[in-house]
């Protein structure tokens, strides 16, 4: 014995039909089985034998949405940290040991402010003994400016005329001398002796002029300025040991937040030893790495959007400053750092410290290392977008299903007085031919058949994406545009509210398309065969075949029907 079991498509659920035949008889099962396929469809109902096109499966039931076009801004969304604009580590300018720390980590200092110095006991006597000296060398030097003294001028001319009287003598006794050699009166050796003193004479005058004209004239310049240069070598010997001295102060080089410590008192310092670092948080960047495909809405100047949780004020916006034209491509990364710069706030914080001391702290609203969401836009363009609900990926790619509206007409079927039904057909010919084998009715039975309805049409008010559309109801009507029109008619509804017009039936075509931009709930979708306005699956497209039927589920309009505005009447409830 063979068990074959059927599950026929009818509108409600049925029982399986099982059929028990012998192994050798399953040829005159199919016979009966066949004979009775006429009985079953006509218990079917007509409504749903006509969307399933004359006894195929039933519609599957779908919910469908429209493909826009209009322009979007593209946009990306990345994550990124927030980086000081500026970092110091503060070192040490000179050898020592730390003698004084002033500050902790998280404090503000300004610039300028000391942050650590260094014994400078050492220094101190060296810069005193040092400016001693510069001392004596400017003392020195205000000699030679100054000048002879009044004495030593009155000495000098004391002098000078002293050798001048002496001279004058001398050339008297040299004249008698001479008139005396030539009389005879006196031999050639008192001659001699008299001119001896006589050439005497006027050389200590000329020395003594000459002197007394050095004290005139005061120091020669070459020695001031040599007594110049010994007081300027001086000068700058002292204030070498105050620039060293200073070196053991470190001080702050810009307004900034304390970070990190790397000393404390006691320790020992050599020359250029890490301090403090320093960071100044008045302004901060976004480093954030953008991919290679995204590059193109990253223009250097824009604004960009920034996220960042965690504190009260969520939005900032900052300033595209800088592309860096490398990426980590070594460790695989093809993200390229932007950096974003906005401007920071600062809070001050007053409370009592465990000593019970007040204490007043400045403190900076973005913090180095805080992750923020970064969003960049570019120019608008023109986009087909669908929503994102209706795609479908598989290993094809990305798909989705058109849904293209039934508008073939029903027709209405009578054998004599008794309606059999409705058929789908095209002209009246076909109709009578299909109810013959819908309704098993004989070839020779009189039909009549008469066009009876319209596509069926949904409508609803049109919303916006986070709120519930309201349903207004069904109707029928050759086309959308007449849908719309008899609506606001039947429903009592003005002109100032939007609607939508869905149809109920139709059959459904697969496109491969790809995707693009983001906006919202919708996505750019890349596809020829994809045209605006056109009807797309949004729900239950993963079960769905090519050229399949479907339709749109029939739901119970809410009660009452909003009124039209501009009448007073009540709404006509619709069937």
């Amino acid at each position: 014995m063979q068990v074959f079991q059927f599950a026929l498509p009818f509108r409600r659920p049925v029982s399986s039909v099982h059929f028990v035949a012998p192994r050798m008889a399953v040829g005159a099962f199919w016979s009966l089985f066949i004979g009775m396929l006429p009985i079953c469809l006509t218990g079917c109902g007509s409504e749903e034998i006509a969307a399933g096109r004359a006894g195929g499966r039933p519609p599957a039931l779908v919910r469908i949405g429209r493909i826009e076009q209009r322009d979007v801004i593209p946009r990306v969304t990345v994550v990124g940290s927030v980086v000081p604009v500026r970092t110091s580590v503060v070192a040490s300018g000179a050898n020592g040991l730390v003698e004084t720390f002033h500050i902790e980590e998280g404090d503000y200092v300004r610039a300028n402010e000391p942050l650590s110095e260094l014994r400078i006991k050492t220094t101190d006597l060296a810069i005193a003994e040092a400016q001693a000296v510069l001392d004596e060398r400017q003392r020195e030097l205000d000699e030679m400016e100054a000048g002879s003294r009044r004495e030593d001028l009155d000495e000098g001319l004391a002098k000078m005329k002293a050798a001048e009287a002496v001279m004058r003598n001398m050339a008297k006794k040299m004249a008698r001398s001479k008139s005396l050699l030539a009389r005879g009166a006196i031999n050639q050796d008192e001659y001699d002796d008299a001119l001896q003193y006589d050439e005497g004479s006027q050389q200590s005058f000329r020395a003594a002029k000459a002197t007394y004209d050095k004290l005139v004239a005061g120091p020669r310049k070459e020695a001031v300025d040599q007594a110049r240069a010994r007081r300027e070598a001086q000068q700058n010997q002292v204030k070498f040991l105050e620039a060293d001295k200073l070196k053991r102060i470190t001080r702050a080089p810009f307004d900034g937040f304390v970070v990190k410590e790397h000393t404390y008192r006691g320790q020992w310092l050599s020359k250029g030893d890490p301090v403090v670092t320093l960071a100044r948080m008045d302004e901060v960047d976004v480093i954030a790495n953008v991919d290679q495909q995204d590059e193109s809405l990253v223009r250097l100047f824009d604004d960009a959007q920034i996220r960042i949780n965690g504190i009260p004020q969520r939005d900032w916006t900052g300033r595209i400053k800088a592309v860096v034209p490398r990426s980590e491509w070594r460790s695989g990364s093809r993200g390229f750092p932007v950096k974003v710069r906005l401007r920071n706030s600062r809070i001050t914080v007053k409370g009592v410290d465990e000593d019970g001391n007040e204490y007043t702290r400045i403190l900076p609203v973005l913090k180095e290392g805080m992750m923020a969401q970064v969003t960049f836009s570019g120019a608008p363009l023109q986009a087909l977008l669908a929503p994102k609900n209706a795609l479908v990926r598989t290993s094809r790619g990305t798909q989705i299903f058109l849904f293209k509206p039934l508008l073939v007409p029903k027709w209405s079927v009578r054998s004599g007085e008794e309606v059999l039904g409705n058929v789908v057909a095209a002209d009246e010919e076909a109709a009578k031919e299909k109810a013959q084998t819908q309704f098993a009715v004989d070839s020779d039975a009189a039909l009549s058949v008469e066009k009876t309805t319209q596509p069926h049409w949904e409508i609803r008010r049109t919303v916006a994406a986070d709120e519930k559309p309201e349903l207004f109801g069904y109707l029928e009507a050759d086309s959308e545009e007449l849908a719309a029109k008899a609506a606001r008619k039947t429903f009592k509804l003005s002109a100032d509210i939007p609607i939508s017009v869905l149809p109920q039936l139709g059959s459904v075509r697969r496109i491969v398309v790809e995707l693009g931009i983001s906006d919202g709930e919708m996505v750019q979708i890349l596809s020829e065969e994809a045209t605006p306005g056109s009807f797309v699956v949004t729900e239950g497209a993963e079960r769905l075949q090519d050229y399949q039927d479907v339709q749109l589920p029939r739901e119970k309009p809410s009660q009452p029907t909003t009124p039209d505005k501009s009448s007073g009447k009540k709404p006509k409830q619709p069937h």
